[in-house]
């Protein structure tokens, strides 16, 4: 019997210049030169508050870790491999705080700044975090969380908002970096210095994403992948080759909309932004208007955006009145730019480049284009592999795909994540002897382009953010009147996808809305309620409810989806007509 030949798939730019392994991402960063990286000015601002236009350079950078790492030692004994939670919309403070927490050892998490107090229960649970940074104006919530929790009230540190005071009794990050400059530069700490290959397995952050079963996992990061990441992205642009021309170099400025506790704003958004020399306007909170504003203001030059801002740069009159000639380069991620939006953005924007990528929490960026050329031929590819990748496309049965034929993509890469932290049942599904698992249907052609299909693994994507169907199942499930559900998402322009759910009702409810049919659109603004009051807002039930008689299922049990996902877009387009109920507007 002939033994399969494996079609591999590899990046046609190059290879992927010393990635260092024994340093920590603070190091990288701040105490180390890598021989790639673009020199920069020391007076060059590497971080700008877009809400004060307070900037820090490198140096103000360093002498706050430090001083930030002294207090948290010696006030909490922030240590080896202990978290330092975030709970906090965009803030300058976040790489700050995060890299003095690593000057310690320790690991840095960030929490999307919109959960609720279960949410971030969750999180702060899941991470054992020692620390909790939050934002003025989302406190009682953090306050709540980390109670429940079990963090004392004096491992609670306050950012700042405007002008308002820290509730009494708590501390502001500026207080503390007060306190432990009075102490520098005498270090009340031993600085983690790693041995070589020892940041390939130190963790940095953890990163949720969210799974095909339950609730989202805690991806462990190590310094490693960070740094690797970083140099990938810089070897797929040649950055610091004096031959080629430069996408990014310093005295460029590039707008941070995205957010920091997700990997495509927190890595290539703002530390790749960072590395090429770039200065970063760091956005707290997204306002269409607001980022209009800025980008005149600070005259930015790299954009980083998802879909959703695509559109509306494309559909709103708002961008028609600012002058946005500074924008040389656009990237888009989190889910596919249409051809058709590229075509408008680039009637739009005629002088800047754009760019898609594509990548998981669980490999960093996979991929994306390097050249610009999809200008001239647009197309719906998510670019080449990044340099240091090598793909694999797995069909259902097991076997290998060739080119132009579809089936999972698999990657092995420098910018692995380490598993799933305390979950070693996922971490063996989704990393798999070297390999990392994607859950999503592809093809590769000859170019080595990538060409998302569909995804097979079942979480959503609702404005770029992930949302697993079955923490929603489970949480509708709870509910009494629910008897059995399904969740599936159902395409939205501007949102790429909206959760929508067949719910059978429980008995009780059912025999009601039979006998008072008016009740039915009260029940569903109950269960909808019942979504919005512990969910973040874009996993409300936005796509709408339908009460089934039942839900589609395999004879084993395992809900159909695809199925599901037909029946959801004929029942929307029978009732196109229909103005959809207030628990359903987007």
């Amino acid at each position: 019997m002939s033994q399969e030949i494996i079609q591999e798939f590899v990046s046609p730019i190059g290879t992927v210049p010393h990635i260092p392994s024994n340093m920590t991402v603070a190091q990288f960063f701040l105490d180390y030169q890598h021989p790639s990286r673009p020199v920069r000015s020391e007076t060059s601002p590497w971080l700008i508050d877009n809400d004060t236009d307070k900037c820090y350079c490198r140096e103000e950078i360093r002498t706050r870790t430090y001083a930030l790492a002294n207090v948290m030692k010696a006030r909490w004994d922030i240590g080896d491999n202990d978290c330092v939670a975030f709970f906090t919309p965009n803030h300058v403070e976040f790489p700050i705080t995060a890299w003095a927490a690593h000057r310690l050892g320790a690991i840095a998490a960030a929490a999307n700044p919109a959960f609720s107090v279960d949410e971030l229960l969750y999180q702060l649970n899941t991470t054992k975090a020692k620390l909790l940074v939050v934002h003025r104006s989302i406190f009682s919530i953090g306050l709540e969380a980390a109670k429940l929790a079990g963090l004392s009230e004096d491992r609670i540190v306050i950012i700042q908002s405007g002008d308002e005071p820290a509730p009494e009794g708590y501390q502001t990050l500026d207080e503390l970096a007060e306190e432990g400059t009075c102490l520098y530069p005498e270090p009340l700490f031993s600085e983690s210095f790693l041995t070589e290959d020892e940041a390939k397995t130190k963790i940095a952050f953890y990163n949720f994403s969210s799974g095909t079963t339950g609730k989202s996992k805690a991806v462990a990061i190590s310094h490693y992948m960070v740094v690797a990441t970083i140099l990938m992205c810089a070897a797929n642009y040649q950055i610091g080759n004096p031959d080629v021309p430069q996408r990014f170099q310093p005295g460029d400025v590039a707008m941070n909309t995205l957010p920091l506790y997700h990997i495509y704003g927190m890595f290539y958004n703002l530390l790749f932004q960072l590395y090429c020399g770039s200065s970063v306007v760091v956005m707290s909170k997204f306002s269409f208007t607001g980022m209009l504003q800025s980008i005149v203001k600070h005259k930015i030059s790299n954009l980083f955006l998802v879909p959703p801002i695509a559109v509306m740069l494309c559909q709103r009159p708002e961008a028609r009145k600012f002058d946005l000639s500074s924008l040389r380069t656009i990237m888009s991620s989190a889910a596919p730019l249409s051809i058709e939006r590229f075509k408008q953005l680039s009637a739009l924007l005629p002088q800047a480049t754009i760019f898609q990528c594509y990548g998981m929490t669980e490999a960093g960026v996979i991929s994306m284009e390097n050249n610009g050329e999809q200008r001239e031929k647009p197309s719906v590819s998510a670019g080449v592999l990044l340099p240091g990748i090598v793909a694999r496309v797995q069909r259902a049965d097991g076997t290998y795909a060739g080119f132009n034929e579809p089936g999972e993509l698999i990657v092995k890469t420098h910018s692995m994540a380490s598993g799933y932290s305390n979950n070693e049942a996922a971490t063996k599904e989704t990393f798999v002897d070297g390999w990392v698992r994607s859950g999503d249907e592809v093809t590769i052609n000859e170019n080595m382009e990538i060409f998302i299909v569909d995804r097979l693994k079942e979480m959503l994507k609702v404005r770029g953010f992930q949302v697993a169907p079955a923490e929603m199942e489970a949480h509708l499930s709870e509910h009494p009147f629910v008897s059995e559900v399904c969740v599936v998402g159902i395409p939205h322009e501007f949102h790429g996808e909206l959760p929508f759910a067949f719910i059978v009702p429980e008995k009780k409810a059912a025999a009601l809305i039979a006998k008072y049919p008016e009740e039915e659109a009260k029940l569903k603004d109950i269960l909808a309620k019942h979504v919005t009051d512990h969910k973040v807002p874009y996993k409300a039930l936005s796509g709408g409810i339908e009460f089934v008689e039942s839900v589609p299922r395999a004879e084993s049990g395992k809900l159909l989806r695809r199925v599901a996902r037909d029946n959801a877009k004929r029942l929307l387009a029978e009732n196109a007509d229909q103005t959809p109920a207030k628990h359903v507007a987007a």
